[in-house]
Order: structure tokens, then C-alpha cells, then sequence
């Protein structure tokens, strides 16, 4: 039988060490199928897609919380998305040259 789109997600996320964690690796899947359905990078969007059972505020704040407190290897991060895009066909790419640093006060 083959296996479902989460569970290759899930699969690829225990390959890649992104963190030790196994509720935040279990986290990261659940985060990457909720980027991939809202087809967003907000919150709010994402947060409709990740637990049902509880309040959309909850998913919220785990988001937040996740993104606040996990330091992440952005290496392993790239490898868990490229492994995630097709092997054949066209892509596109997009880059964001957002600028980081914090103004000067």
C-alpha cells in the first residue's frame, strides 16, 4: 500500500535531523502540511491546518511558541523541503532578500 502524503512528510522529517525532539519533530511534520494546504507562510492560516480537536488560538500559540523557543539547523531545513519536491519537472523558484537587521535605535 502506499503511503500517505503525511506520512511520507513524517518519514523524511525522522531522516533529517532538524531536532531531537520527538514531539517537535511529530510538530514540524504537522507544520510542513499545514504550510503545504494554506499555501501560506501566516500564522493564522497555517494554524486551521494543524489539530483539529482543539481551538485555532492553541494551534496559534504553539506555532509561536515552537518558532520562539526551537533553534533550528536552517541545513537540515533545506534538505527536509528539497527532499520533498518532485524528482521530475519544472519548479519554481522564489527568494526572499528580506533584510534582518534589526535598526538602529
Amino acid at each position: 500500500m502506499k503511503p500517505s502524503f503525511a506520512e511520507q512528510i513524517s518519514q523524511c522529517v525522522e531522516k533529517v535531523p532538524i531536532v531531537k525532539h520527538v514531539a517537535r519533530k511529530k510538530f514540524i511534520g504537522l507544520f510542513t502540511i499545514g504550510l503545504i494546504k494554506s499555501r501560506n507562510v501566516q500564522f493564522c492560516e497555517i494554524a486551521q491546518h494543524l489539530n483539529d480537536k482543539v481551538k485555532l488560538p492553541s494551534n496559534e500559540v504553539r506555532i509561536q511558541d515552537f518558532v520562539r523557543e526551537v533553534e533550528l539547523d536552517y541545513y537540515f531545513v533545506a534538505a527536509l523541503l528539497v527532499s520533498l519536491l518532485p524528482a521530475k519537472g519544472k519548479l519554481r523558484l522564489g527568494i526572499d532578500r528580506t533584510e534582518w537587521d534589526a535598526p538602529a535605535r
